[in-house]
């Protein structure tokens, strides 16, 4: 599985989207966006860096959105990288198994080397929640051993 961001480049917006709309059946990330808001998302993202796809044999198996940002930021919408900020936001991950999640993760690691310094958060349950790192290490170390 690669995650790479120089991969991107062999997917259509529009694949990300089918993808999306396909593996998300509940609408939990994306229920109710009409596909040309989704397309300025997806875009934004990817131009942005915080855009993560996971691509196996050149299929899309999974993506997630994720950026460095100050707490404070949070309740802004798509907010740009700022790497002296003191907090990472995870949103917005499909996957279509636990090794693309685990691929996922991975990258988030790889693109922000120092990710157990910030503050991590994410959405659950409608909520945003603050997300200790060892959750996430966890979270790794299951989808890896499945």
């Amino acid at each position: 599985m690669n995650a790479e961001p120089e991969r991107h480049r062999g997917f259509a917006i529009r694949d990300v989207i089918s993808f999306s709309r396909e593996h998300d059946p509940r609408g939990k990330c994306f229920g109710g966006w009409p596909d040309n808001i989704l397309e300025i998302y997806f875009k934004f993202h990817q131009q942005n860096g915080s855009l993560c796809l996971v691509e196996e044999d050149e299929v899309l198996v999974g993506l997630g959105v994720g950026f460095q940002c100050d707490e404070a930021e949070l309740d802004r919408h798509w907010v740009p990288n700022n790497r002296r900020g003191d907090s990472i936001y995870l949103s917005d991950v499909i996957c279509k198994d636990r090794r693309a999640l685990a691929t996922c993760l991975d990258e988030v690691g790889k693109r922000y080397p120092d990710w157990r310094s910030l503050k991590i958060f994410a959405h659950r349950n409608g909520r945003r929640k603050q997300l200790k790192p060892e959750l996430l290490e966890r979270a790794l170390c299951y989808c890896l051993a499945q």
